[in-house]
């Protein structure tokens, strides 16, 4: 008995030593792991952001050269301040209110590189640079020095980094930078966007260190893949000993406890699965995910309420809602919308509320408050959807089938759609989403009643032909130009309009329509004005959807533009954009090409674009270092531009040649004029001729 005793208490230390071994392990490898893949996001330096420009502006010195010397001032102020992350082209097109103001690593492809001026005494360096993650869009990068030696580029600056009438290099630049802000450049047939950067310095790397930087990336993975093998080893070996134990009949001790805790350790080293939900939402909110599973419980209180409850679970709502336009994209909606996550709400919008933020708050959202606004959803179910703008639902006389009274609260009434991410059901019914905007889609308006959002031509504005001459500022010189240019504000309106008419139900129009003429004259009250027409095309272009933002919202790969002239444009042409082309018509142009067709559609705004005609109004009169460039004033011509479908092509066999414009008809008559001058000369000297020789052929008869 004595003996027998003695052999438990030995088995029961041996297990117990095993077990506290298996907890040492398991512990160590959850430390290792958090160090390596929860670092601690590095201080920012504090820069005076109120020089900064908006995105979407071209980059322009004079205006931006305060906020180029604020940034390089604090890089020289803290020189030893980590990256935030690294730079990456998607995460900054889409989430670049994240990033603006922070230290990014850029490191890629360098393409071109200028030396330009900043002031009279002033130069930097305007370098592209395409990163890993892009192989089409570069960015942009703004240093003040160079590395020693360096050479720049001569020429014009690259639109896309697959032109192949473009010579680019091929070194790797690396540089820690400030995201600044997006700007614009010309592209030729469009605008772009490239993020753009600022920097004290960067250097060119070389082929050793290239090699050095992938022999330290080969290193650090060999580490990971050493710790998981022995991780690995000593799951086996504790579950050998586990084993044998239970064969001496003793039952689960310490031992498998140890076992346990390194399981449940392997998966900490390992990246969210983006397919679940509350792991994708919760990386986003900054929560954890059973925490987001909680915010997004069947039963939670409403935003607005006084409870401590409804203050608490502020949090995620306000941490999703402040990144509405980057982070929460149309193509990522849609892609979350596959797993249920993302619902299309669509009902009659019945009541608005504002809902007051506290000072930390407003920070971190970006805006004083959110709205609530409550929609009676078309299956007689309620929906509540937390926004942070709403719009103003205004729009031109000319979009509404009837002349509108105004309303006493705007909006109340109307139809509306929005993409929202479930939120759960809140305490009164109403099933709650978070959306990134409100779609305003009137039914008094046959855009709206095609689903087209209206609110979206709120960033669409039109002017008077006569706005850029009395323009008196540069500010004000600017912003009319933007207009008659296409932009990123273009973006939601015109593909939104573009994706109405390629639908089924493609809005039938029976409203008067408007002249030729007023679409030149008078384009500021036509705007959203029923346009049809008939005449002459004499160019289709194919314009192919790259955007896959714009794809995933709009279903659209690609859509056409039509060059067309009518018996009263006096030879100006009259741009049609149509979703597709009926058959029998082939994208084309050239002095044989002209095909007679029909359109029924709307005005969408005046269009500036290049053309070897010369014309004394010119949409921007000023170049991108703001000195005013006479010699490209004439470079530009203005023309409506119209959205719509095609609803007539005539055959080939069944067109007539247009009548003859007055120059051919004189041409004409002036050669039928000499003609019958020659004819009679000829028959009248072989007149005179005969008469001489009458005489003649009777003597000799």
């Amino acid at each position: 008995m004595e003996l027998r005793k003695s052999h438990k208490t030995k088995g029961t230390d041996e297990r117990r030593g095993v077990g506290r071994l298996c907890g040492i392990v398991g512990a160590f490898f959850i430390a290792f792991s958090s160090i390596a893949f929860a670092q601690e996001r590095p201080a920012t330096p504090p820069f005076d952001r109120s020089t900064w420009r908006d995105d979407g502006f071209p980059l322009q010195p004079n205006h931006d050269a305060p906020a180029f010397r604020s940034i390089w001032t604090a890089l020289e102020s803290t020189p030893d301040v980590s990256p935030f992350a690294k730079a990456v082209t998607l995460q900054l097109l889409k989430q670049g209110k994240l990033y603006k103001g922070k230290l990014l690593a850029v490191e890629g492809r360098l393409l071109r590189a200028e030396r330009k001026s900043l002031s009279a005494d002033e130069f930097y360096y305007d370098v592209w640079v395409l990163l890993p993650d892009s192989k089409t869009y570069p960015v942009r990068l703004i240093t003040r020095q160079a590395p020693e030696g360096f050479k720049v580029d001569q020429g014009a600056l690259p639109a896309r980094a697959d032109d192949p009438n473009v010579e680019y290099r091929h070194e790797t630049l690396r540089a820690t930078a400030v995201y600044y802000r997006t700007t614009a450049y010309d592209a030729g047939v469009d605008f772009l966007a490239a993020p753009t950067f600022v920097a004290e310095n960067f250097s060119i790397a070389t082929k050793d260190d290239a090699a050095s930087a992938q022999k330290s990336r080969s290193g650090g993975w060999l580490a990971r893949c050493a710790a998981l093998l022995a991780v690995v080893a000593a799951w086996l070996v504790l579950r050998r000993l586990t084993k044998k134990n239970r064969r001496r009949g003793r039952g689960v001790g310490p031992e498998t406890v140890g076992a346990l805790v390194l399981s449940l350790a392997i998966p900490t080293a390992t990246l969210a699965d983006e397919n679940d939900g509350a792991e994708f939402w919760g990386k986003l909110a900054g929560v954890s995910a059973e925490e987001w599973r909680v915010e997004t419980s069947p039963e939670r209180p409403r935003l607005d309420e006084g409870t401590p409850e409804s203050a608490k679970r502020r949090a995620a709502t306000l941490a999703i809602l402040g990144i509405p336009d980057r982070l929460l994209s149309d193509d990522v909606l849609v892609n979350r919308a596959k797993n249920g996550e993302v619902e299309t709400i669509r009902g009659t919008l019945q009541s608005i509320e504002r809902i007051a933020l506290s000072p930390i708050e407003e920070e971190r959202v970006g805006a004083e408050s959110i709205c609530r606004a409550v929609v009676a959803l078309d299956d007689d179910k309620t929906a509540a959807l937390y926004l942070t703008n709403l719009p103003t639902f205004t729009a031109p006389k000319s979009f509404f089938d009837n002349p509108r009274d105004a309303a006493p609260t705007p909006g109340i009434g109307e139809r509306v759609a929005a993409r929202g991410v479930k939120f759960g059901t809140e305490s009164d019914g109403a099933h709650t989403f978070l959306a990134t905007r409100l779609k305003w889609t009137p039914a008094s308006a046959s855009l709206g009643r095609a689903g087209v959002d209206l609110a979206a031509f709120e960033e669409v504005p039109v002017y008077p032909n006569d706005a850029l001459e009395k323009a008196t500022t540069r500010e004000e010189r600017e912003r009319v130009a933007r207009a008659m240019r296409w932009t990123t504000a273009d973006r939601r309106a015109f593909y939104g309009a573009l994706a109405g008419y390629a639908a089924k139900g493609a809005p039938q129009d029976k409203r008067e329509s408007v002249g030729v003429v007023s679409l030149f004259n008078e384009p500021e009250r036509n705007q959203g004005a029923r346009v049809a027409l008939d005449g002459w095309v004499r160019r289709v272009n194919m314009i192919l959807v790259s955007d896959p933002e714009i794809k995933a919202a709009t279903g659209l790969e690609r859509y056409y533009q039509l060059f067309l002239f009518t018996s009263d444009s006096q030879g100006w042409p009259v741009v049609l954009c149509v979703p597709e082309l009926p058959e029998g018509l082939e994208p084309g142009g050239g002095d044989k090409y002209r095909r007679e067709i029909s359109f029924d559609g709307f005005f969408y705004k005046t269009w500036a674009y290049k053309s070897s005609a010369k014309d004394a109004t010119s949409p921007e009169d000023e170049s991108e270092n703001g000195s005013e460039n006479q010699s490209a004033v004439r470079r530009w011509t203005r023309a409506p531009v119209a959205v719509g479908r095609l609803t007539g092509v005539k055959p080939l066999e069944d067109e007539v040649a247009p009548p003859w414009s007055p120059t051919q008809l004189f041409v004409g008559f002036a050669v039928l004029a000499c003609a019958w001058i020659v004819l009679r000369r000829v028959a009248s000297v072989q007149s005179q001729k005969s008469t001489r020789d009458a005489p003649r052929r009777k003597r000799s008869a």
